[in-house]
């Protein structure tokens, strides 16, 4: 009887000392093990950072111009189509050709009054067609073409002198044409406050009928004694104009090569 109480009175002590010991060597061994600690991305080095940035061929291939976004931040944003319109600059006096068709017997009369009035203060970018020499007005610097076109009136000496006139204004790269006749007075701020308000880029004719009657179409510019073109006119487009006389490919192929 004493051998079973003793039995039952130690059992608890020993069961608990024997939970003591596993909880005790359990502490141990989790103290012994390494810590694991939390992975930071590494900071990369002046390789690494060559390496990430130097820029792939296959991704190049792939977007068409390359970086596209990076280009677009670097010039503001502009798009490609924004940054090919180009904006003409202020259109001056200088970019007028005026071509004044005259004769040689209005030399002293109707061109010598034009001569001391406005074209003294155009007379850089005004060009003087005549079919007659005059050492006068070459002397004082006047811009003289002397055309080999007859001196009369006729449709095929006008149209010769008209034929000149082209041929000057595309030879100079002006940007607007303005051809006058020797009794015509050109105010030329107003001329060129009234082109300014005009697309510079367009195909532009400025015209004033001079008759009070319907105008008869002519091959040369009868009734229209002053008119005034753009360039654009005339680029490229003389080939879909069908055209007679002085200008015709007939008479002068060499107009439409």
């Amino acid at each position: 009887m004493q051998k079973k109480r003793w039995i039952r009175r130690k059992l608890p002590i020993c069961i608990c000392t024997f939970f003591i010991i596993l909880y005790v060597d359990f502490q141990l061994r989790s103290s012994s093990l390494p810590k694991l600690s939390v992975a930071h991305p590494l900071v990369p080095g002046p390789l690494q950072r060559s390496i990430q940035e130097a820029p792939s061929p296959a991704r190049d291939a792939q977007i068409p111009g390359g970086n596209s976004s990076d280009s677009r931040a670097e010039d503001g944003g502009h798009s490609d189509s924004e940054d090919a319109h180009v904006t003409l600059p202020e259109l001056k006096l200088e970019d007028i050709f005026i071509a004044v068709k005259t004769t040689g017997r209005f030399h002293e009369t109707r061109l010598a009054l034009l001569l001391e009035t406005w074209i003294s203060r155009t007379k850089a970018h005004t060009f003087i067609f005549t079919d007659t020499e005059d050492e006068d007005l070459h002397s004082e610097g006047y811009n003289m073409v002397v055309t080999a076109c007859l001196s009369d009136h006729s449709q095929q000496a006008l149209s010769c002198k008209m034929s000149a006139e082209y041929d000057g204004f595309m030879a100079s790269e002006k940007r607007w044409f303005c051809h006058v006749d020797d009794d015509n007075y050109v105010n030329p701020e107003a001329l060129l406050s009234l082109l300014s308000v005009f697309p510079q880029d367009g195909d532009i004719y400025v015209g004033k009928p001079s008759l009070d009657k319907p105008i008869t179409a002519h091959e040369l510019l009868e009734g229209n004694a002053t008119v005034t073109l753009s360039y654009g006119m005339f680029e490229n487009k003389m080939i879909s104009i069908e055209v007679k006389g002085s200008f015709s490919q007939e008479k002068d192929p060499s107009r439409f090569v």
